[in-house]
């Protein structure tokens, strides 16, 4: 590598101040690469090193000068790694205060490895390395056997086999509750077809199945041997599932009440919130995450519920894959069982799915209630 190649003008500037170039012009007649007088300051223009990464650069200007190409050595030449100019000075320069250059090009510029010159990148490398030499002398220390340290292994061992009968026993009565549902569930079916054959149900009774279930509009659409019925979501206590059968109380055509006797329907959370605004057919309000929900009324029972709300007064907010699927005043009894019972089946829930019972996992959609 070439020495010496600085003339009295012409030098590499890394700092804006430390020349004028108002009157300067690019010029690629100062491209060029190698050391200072005393060989500690490389530079090379952006010409000579296009496309070539800082690593490459100073790894190779290492190994041209005889150092050995180690980390120690690449931090100390990276922490002064700088972006900078040579420029070719005025003839006048040495008798102005600043330098004023006639002509320039880009460069970059570094210091070769100097002992006893410690920067900031090279005093955290040493920091590093005596952290890892003081945590190996402590591993090293607990492994022949420190009293101190074995006291904290053993403890952990013991936890870890308390938790392990815990767990255990919360899956023999996941195990035993899930024979319980399935036992229920069975005899409500058989209840189910028998009423069914032998029709004996009440004139205002039917027995329908669910044929679809819309979350868009909080309806489900029932069908019957002899009619389709819709109704508002605003009138059950769970979602049920498409295909699902159930009684339909009728009174005058209108399905006054639902009996969902299979099985539980789909899964739903629940939160509460506070209403902040109510206009006509639509209210906005606030949940316990701060969330704001803008709800508008899709139907007659909605727009009741509406109408009977106040500012600040709190009601249920019930959803199905983040989807809003029905909204209560939360005040009655009844309305406050519903909201425990969900949430309790929510935690049974959570608690088989951490325990590898298959279970419903967690989904997250962005509903088109939501107001930012």
């Amino acid at each position: 590598m070439s020495k010496g190649i600085f003339s009295s003008q012409e030098r590499v500037v890394v700092e804006r101040e430390a020349c004028d170039l108002s009157r300067a012009s690019l010029s690629e007649a100062l491209g060029g690469i190698g050391l200072d007088e005393a060989g500690r300051l490389f530079f090379a223009t952006e010409a000579n090193v296009r496309f070539r990464s800082a690593y490459d650069i100073v790894s190779t200007v290492l190994e041209a000068n005889n150092y050995e190409l180690n980390l120690e050595n690449l931090l100390s030449c990276l922490e002064c790694f700088k972006l900078g100019l040579r420029v070719k000075l005025s003839h006048k320069s040495n008798e102005l205060e600043t330098p004023v250059a006639d002509a320039y090009t880009p460069c970059i510029q570094f210091d070769l490895p100097q002992k006893g010159r410690v920067g900031p990148l090279l005093k955290k490398f040493y920091e590093e390395i005596q952290a890892y030499e003081a945590e190996v002398a402590r591993l090293h220390k607990m492994a022949i056997g420190n009293p101190e340290a074995d006291a904290h292994p053993a403890d952990t061992r013991k936890e870890n086999k308390q938790l392990k009968r815990e767990n255990s026993a919360l899956r023999e009565k996941l195990d035993e509750l899930v024979q319980k549902l399935d036992s229920a569930t069975r005899q409500n079916r058989e209840a189910s077809k028998a009423l069914e054959e032998m029709n004996i149900l009440p004139a205002n009774v039917q027995i329908g199945t669910v044929h679809k279930v819309s979350y868009a509009n909080r309806q489900i659409t029932l069908k019957t041997t002899q009619t389709t019925i819709t109704v508002p979501m605003a009138r059950l206590s769970a979602v049920p599932s498409p295909g699902q059968k159930c009684l339909i109380s009728l009174q005058e055509g209108v399905a006054i009440e639902l009996l969902f006797h299979e099985d539980p329907g789909v899964s739903m959370s629940v939160t509460l919130a506070r209403v902040l605004h109510v206009e006509n057919e639509r209210c906005k309000v606030r949940d316990e995450r701060r969330r704001h929900w803008l709800i508008t009324a899709y139907n007659v029972r909605e727009e009741e519920i509406i109408r009977g709300l106040s500012r600040g007064q709190r009601i249920a907010l019930y959803f199905v894959d983040d989807h809003l699927v029905r909204f209560a005043p939360y005040g009655d009894e009844a309305e406050k069982k519903l909201v425990a019972r969900i949430q309790e089946s929510l935690v049974i829930k959570q608690s088989s799915h951490n325990l590898g019972v298959p279970g419903a996992a967690p989904r997250s959609k962005k509903t088109e209630d939501e107001v930012p």
